[in-house]
């Protein structure tokens, strides 16, 4: 397995500090956000943009693991699912572009549709998008992200996502939050796994989430790893150290080494 991070955990930083942390704290990647909040990378960025992030990150030996694209698909309406096709479609070229294996994107939630209805409206979209990865070897892997964290329900969604540049983004934390196993997850669902997000946390005395350093929370992430080894599982692994949403957590430069020592001895 490789580690790499998400451009989250250090906002402040510019695109030539990512690269060479990275490579001093021993990563093998970095994610990077495909969003218009991003300076680093933005959906559409002109080929020179492309050639320089990818000269950058080539010149460090690093690999961009992971464009994380923000297009969801939890609606019945024709014009928004083909907007978010085409934030997709740009996004797979970017990857393209960069050498990236892997673009994430979430399902989406609805109140007003049933997820199954969810599914079913989007489902045409999501494998168009997916074929079309699959045509440069790039995966399009889905988040367990909003209702669809649940081993089963993906189940349920990749009933009707049959492309094979279709994969699972297996957010563990997430999974935890709402109340599933790690092993109960895996056996539902492990074999659509292609790439994975993690990072720990625990719950105060008020019930609120906290995030905390690798090892100190409630996720099981021993048992996660050894889940994902036994299958023979040789992706990334991407610490999402969320210090842009959650200023107050520790500093890139304690939370980013502090992963790979605590991966690295388990």
């Amino acid at each position: 397995m490789k580690l790499s991070f998400t451009n989250l955990a250090c906002p402040n930083w510019n695109l030539e500090e990512i690269a060479a942390k990275a490579k001093e704290y021993g990563y093998d990647g970095v994610e990077l956000r495909s969003h218009s909040d991003n300076p680093y990378l933005f959906p559409n960025p002109p080929l020179s943009h492309r050639k320089y992030v990818k000269d950058l990150f080539d010149g460090y030996k690093l690999n961009i693991c992971c464009v994380s694209a923000y297009s969801q698909f939890a609606t019945s309406d024709d014009k928004t699912l083909e907007q978010n096709k085409q934030i997709l479609i740009d996004d797979i070229i970017l990857a393209r572009d960069l050498n990236a294996p892997m673009v994430r994107s979430f399902l989406g939630e609805n109140k007003n549709l049933t997820n199954e209805q969810v599914i079913e409206f989007a489902a045409p979209y999501l494998n168009y998008c997916a074929d079309f990865a699959d045509s440069f070897g790039i995966k399009v892997v889905f988040e367990t992200h909003d209702v669809w964290c649940g081993g089963e329900l993906m189940q349920v969604a990749f009933d009707q996502i049959t492309s094979k540049g279709a994969a699972v983004l297996w957010d563990v934390a997430n999974n935890h939050e709402r109340g599933e196993t790690v092993k109960g997850f895996f056996d539902a669902i492990g074999s659509k796994c292609a790439h994975v997000h993690m990072k720990d946390l625990y719950k105060d005395e008020n019930g609120k989430t906290k995030l905390c350093l690798m090892g100190e929370g409630e996720v099981d992430i021993k048992e996660c790893i050894g889940l994902l080894k036994n299958a023979g599982y040789g992706g990334y692994i991407t610490f999402e150290w969320e210090k842009r949403w959650h200023p107050d957590i520790e500093e890139p430069e304690i939370a980013l080494p502090q992963f790979v020592r605590y991966m690295k001895g388990l």
